[in-house]
């Protein structure tokens, strides 16, 4: 969560996992891949990826299914940021905007229509709609009954900062309130 990220941060702690050869191995990599000088065998990993309250969130157990993590996580992360600034989005009388970003939609693609039951109990509207980088902002809007600006911006690696930017610039020319 963010207060665990800003005290990494604070503390230098490390937040990369590193693996072992076989850990790689077992999670699939060539071994010529493992095997090249440049491979740093690290990632980022992110615990609980997969789980979501949708019920909290006004959603059926299917739609959690096949929506994007990063879709999903969003949706908590802007709950959160809510809550820790003390506001209630039914009730506050302004405009609350989103602003944000995501990366490529593989989700769908490795875990849906890989698929063809999953893929055909969902169909591809919900599918398209539950996992492309287009709906997030508006995912998060619509489910926390926000009524300002809803923007998912894509710039590959600037895509978090052009984001904050665009938010900065929308609350100066009074495009939202929050």
């Amino acid at each position: 969560d963010a207060r665990e990220f800003w005290d990494n941060l604070a503390e230098g702690a490390e937040a990369i996992r590193y693996y072992t050869a076989e850990e790689q191995r077992e999670l699939g990599v060539p071994e010529h891949v493992l095997n090249d000088p440049n491979f740093v065998p690290a990632a980022m990993v992110l615990d609980d990826h997969d789980s979501i309250d949708a019920a909290f969130f006004g959603m059926s157990i299917r739609e959690a299914e096949i929506r994007d993590p990063q879709h999903r996580l969003f949706l908590e992360l802007s709950h959160t940021a809510l809550e820790d600034a003390g506001y209630d989005s039914t009730r506050y009388p302004g405009e609350i905007g989103v602003y944000g970003g995501v990366g490529p939609d593989v989700y769908q693609w490795i875990n849906i229509r890989s698929n063809p039951k999953a893929y055909a109990n969902a169909g591809w509207l919900a599918v398209m709609v539950s996992n492309h980088a287009d709906y997030c902002a508006t995912l998060a809007s619509y489910k926390l009954d926000l009524r300002g600006p809803s923007v998912t911006l894509h710039t590959a690696c600037s895509t978090s900062l052009v984001a904050v930017h665009t938010a900065c610039e929308a609350l100066r020319n009074g495009e939202c309130d929050m």
